[in-house]
């Protein structure tokens, strides 16, 4: 009977450390696979051990629970986000959390010139950097201090979160992905571009409007200055600046073709209402139009008209309103 019982306890407790070292083991070492996962501020242990088993990191969140509190690390797991293996055992998966250096994991995201600030905000919540709400709040321009910021006269940023590639990382709250974007246009805007802007007559939020309006007007690149060109000499004879992209602004929508109704609309935006420029920037310009508007093209153009089905998108430039009706006529015959 003694020889049984003491079987029956070997047998049982064979079984238990079997149990425990399957729960010990990693969790896959024939196909291991990386992981990304994100701890959140806050986290308790027991939270933080729920992430990993249900990421499929860990086998057993109370044993995970247990050697971190054996290890004396309860308190020094970093929040964050992280990519670690299947293969790594419970004291590596411990030691990358308490050292909190595993894995910066970036987006890469494109900022297209012509963005304007609705559409970078879609961009960046489809991407799963940054909540709608939050992203706007942040979009305040008295939240940054950058010295080409002191003539906005806005709520908002539009114009000046530069477009280009960005690796921006998901640790990143919506201000410093702000500040990403910002950087860059103080970095763009250098010290030979300010020199300029002081003998243009320009305030800065002014450049950048014109600017932007210039980005939104021009599919062919080669026409940028001369359509800087156009609108400046409309402004040098107090004439509406009749863009279609700051009427598009206004409508809060791109159409290929606007009707004399939306012409029309009351808004600061509508140029074919109002004189002069607009109260702010439409769009995020780049480089390019940036340059255009500071190195305007000395012509006597004072109209373009986009030729029907270009592939370039290029337009037809006239002096007088009597040729700007020719090209019409000729274009739409």
């Amino acid at each position: 009977m003694k020889k049984l019982l003491f079987a029956l306890c070997l047998l049982v407790l064979i079984s238990a450390l079997s149990a425990a070292y399957t729960l010990y083991k990693p969790y896959d070492t024939d196909n291991p696979k990386e992981i990304s996962f994100e701890i959140p501020s806050g986290s308790t242990t027991k939270d933080i051990a729920q992430i990993l088993k249900d990421s499929q990191l860990v086998r057993s969140g109370n044993l995970f629970m247990f050697l971190v509190k054996r290890s004396g690390n309860e308190n020094n797991i970093k929040a964050g986000r992280y990519t670690l293996s299947q293969d790594m055992d419970y004291d590596k998966i411990i030691s990358e959390l308490v050292r909190g250096s595993s894995f910066v994991e970036f987006s890469r995201v494109t900022i297209p010139e012509g963005y304007e600030l609705r559409q970078i905000t879609e961009l960046l919540v489809s991407k799963g950097l940054a909540e709608k709400e939050e992203f706007e709040k942040a979009l305040d321009p008295s939240l940054y201090d950058y010295s080409f910021l002191e003539t906005v006269d806005s709520d908002t940023l539009e114009g000046y979160l530069f477009p280009d590639t960005y690796d921006i990382p998901y640790s990143y709250g919506p201000q410093k992905i702000v500040e990403i974007f910002l950087d860059r246009f103080d970095e763009i805007f250098n010290e030979t571009y300010r020199q300029r802007l002081s003998e243009t007559g320009f305030s800065m939020n002014e450049l950048v409007t014109m600017a932007s309006i210039i980005e939104r007007e021009t599919k062919y690149p080669p026409e940028r200055k001369t359509v800087s060109g156009v609108f400046h000499n409309r402004l040098d004879r107090n004439m509406r600046l009749e863009s279609c992209a700051t009427v598009q602004y206004a409508l809060g929508e791109r159409k290929e073709s606007l009707t004399y109704e939306d012409t029309s609309i009351s808004s600061p935006y509508n140029t074919y209402r109002m004189k002069g420029l607009p109260p702010g920037p439409i769009a995020s310009p780049g480089e390019e139009s940036l340059l255009a508007a500071l190195y305007p093209e000395s012509n006597e153009y004072l109209f373009f008209y986009a030729i029907p089905g270009d592939e370039k998108g290029r337009h037809v430039f006239s002096k007088t309103y009597e040729e700007h009706l020719k090209a019409q006529l000729k274009y739409k015959d």
